[in-house]
């Protein structure tokens, strides 16, 4: 049997790794592990198709985040070797630092760069070269206002060209990518994508370049991984069952008004049923538009000491997480293994003996956390209550 090649995917956050090793087990690759970048010895103890490693890199500066790319990225080549291929992992409304890390990637290993920026099943399109949340430019919602990370632009090659890019380019058809990659030229291509068809598709090319490194959202590396899982078939076994009962507590540090709509939705409705349980701890809403990296540190390690508390008080049969801050805050370092998405962004596996669920915050209608909370307690009811 041939052996696939490994792929690793570098992420920027906890949520966004556990989303990434979620989708990807979806496509076949089996349970996916997700490592911190400060655990990076227990790589080369692996064998998985795929592995997911987190850079914590969404809040550094550029040039910190560029540092540690070069790090990690060399350490995965001395522990793998040969068959590696590479991915990066974005954020799907162009948050973080994913520009600078994939400049980094692209200047250390002088490989072409395919960037697929669209999720389609989140409502997050890339047409001529612009990114949309349901027809919205990104730049146009809610990230426009991120207390923490603001963005400026829809287009991801202006976010490249401003970190050092200046040949960054627009594709709008998996023929036009095709040629591209077949030229000599290289480089950074963002290609458009409206649908999960058109992400395989330009992933299909990207699998054929076995030099090119691979860069896009949840969705997308999903996509490059089924194509490398397609082609060579690597057993990788079932994945466990998932239990759908008991009490349920909800964690939600992200600052995105999406989940914090989703909550009092929530909220409310457990005011209408009786029977389950569902607990709710929060961090209160920031006064001001911005928010220091220190006091936004603070407010994830104070929820998630809350969090620990109300599980040291109560067994919970399920565990939700929204906010990779948060999320990382909750997990710390440790290695993590990740079965599958039980909707688009919301990865689950297990704590101690706890389903896990996280999340990133931008996800999702109103009603997304009460869909999630009944497909995994039966009902809801019982009490919800701020820190």
């Amino acid at each position: 049997m041939t052996i696939a090649p490994r792929l690793v995917v570098l992420a920027d956050d906890r949520t966004g790794a556990n989303e990434t090793a979620g989708s990807c087990a979806e496509a076949g690759c089996g349970s996916v592990p997700v490592l911190t970048w400060s655990n990076l010895a227990m790589l080369s103890d692996l064998h998985d198709p795929v592995t997911v490693i987190d850079l914590e890199s969404r809040h550094l500066d550029r040039s910190a985040a560029s540092d540690r790319v070069d790090l990690v990225g060399r350490s995965v080549v001395e522990s793998i070797g040969g068959g590696l291929r590479l991915a990066h992992k974005m954020d799907s409304t162009l948050r973080g630092n994913w520009a600078s890390e994939i400049v980094a990637s692209h200047r250390r290993t002088g490989a072409p760069v395919i960037v697929v920026p669209a999720f389609p099943a989140a409502g997050r399109t890339c047409r001529n070269g612009v990114v949309f949340d349901h027809a919205v430019p990104v730049a146009q919602g809610p990230p426009r206002l991120d207390p923490r990370q603001p963005i400026g632009s829809s287009e991801p090659c202006v976010h490249l060209r401003a970190v050092g890019a200046e040949g960054a380019v627009s594709i709008h058809s998996t023929e036009e990518l095709r040629a591209w990659a077949e030229s000599a030229v290289g480089g950074i291509a963002v290609c458009d994508a409206t649908t999960d068809a058109d992400i395989s598709s330009l992933a299909e090319v990207w699998a054929q370049h076995r030099h090119a490194v691979f860069a896009g959202t949840a969705a997308s590396v999903s996509a490059a991984a089924r194509c490398l899982v397609g082609h060579h078939r690597p057993n990788v076994g079932a994945r466990p069952s998932l239990p759908l009962d008991g009490p349920v507590l909800v964690v939600c540090g992200s600052l995105h008004p999406a989940p914090r709509r989703q909550l009092d939705a929530l909220k409310e409705r457990t005011k209408e049923l009786q029977g389950g349980s569902v607990d709710c701890i929060e961090t209160p809403i920031p006064t001001t538009a911005s928010v220091a990296a220190d006091a936004a540190n603070r407010q994830a390690s104070l929820l998630a000491e809350a969090a620990r508390r109300a599980m040291a008080k109560r067994r919970y049969a399920t565990i939700i997480v929204l906010g990779g801050d948060t999320a990382a805050a909750l997990l710390g370092d440790g290695p993590m293994v990740v079965h599958g998405i039980l909707a688009p962004g919301a990865a689950w596996g297990n704590l101690d003996d706890a389903v896990l669920i996280t999340r990133p915050g931008g996800f999702g209608d109103d009603a997304a956390l009460i869909d999630l909370v009944l497909a995994h307690d039966g009902t809801v009811g019982a009490t919800a209550s701020g820190q």
